[in-house]
This record gives C-alpha cells, structure tokens and sequence, in this order.
C-alpha cells in the first residue's frame, strides 16, 4: 500500500485540499478566552466534556487534599482529647 505523500508526489493540492488544509491551520476561535470564558459559554453534553477534559482532575484533587486535611485535624483533635481523658 502506498504513502500518502507517494500518492500525491508531484500532484499540486486541489482547491478543496487547501481550503480544508487552511481551516485546520487557522487558530480557533475561542484562542483568546480563558477557559473559564468558555465552559460558561458552552450548553449541555459539550460543557460536561469540557468540564471532565479541563476541570475534573484539578477538582478532585482539591476535593481529596481538602478531605486528608481535614481528616488529619480531626485526628489531632481526637488524640488530644484522649490524651486529656488519661490524665484525669
């Protein structure tokens, strides 16, 4: 099976191929919003995939490093209680 570039060696693009190959090059249009700016812009399926590919990681690691502190000073609290039970 031959190559891409085999096939059309030598063989200039035809109209088509440079208007989707243009299309391709330009940059998007939301290049200059934040992505803030464009998961509000969004509606429906489009922001949920949005919103798992850009935000979803960073949320649950924040929602986890919240939990383990938590967790922690809740278990300082209670030793100290118990160390103070003791001393009774």
């Amino acid at each position: 099976m031959a190559r891409d570039d085999d096939r059309t060696k030598g063989r200039p693009l035809t109209e088509e191929q440079l208007r989707m190959a243009s299309d391709l090059a330009a940059a998007p249009s939301n290049a200059e919003e934040s992505k803030i700016e464009t998961f509000r812009r969004l509606r429906g399926r489009e922001r949920w995939a949005f919103f798992r590919e850009h935000f979803l990681g960073w949320s649950l690691l924040a929602v986890g490093i919240v939990a383990l502190i938590v967790a922690i000073v809740v278990h300082m609290l209670i030793l100290r209680r118990r160390c103070a039970l003791r001393s009774w």
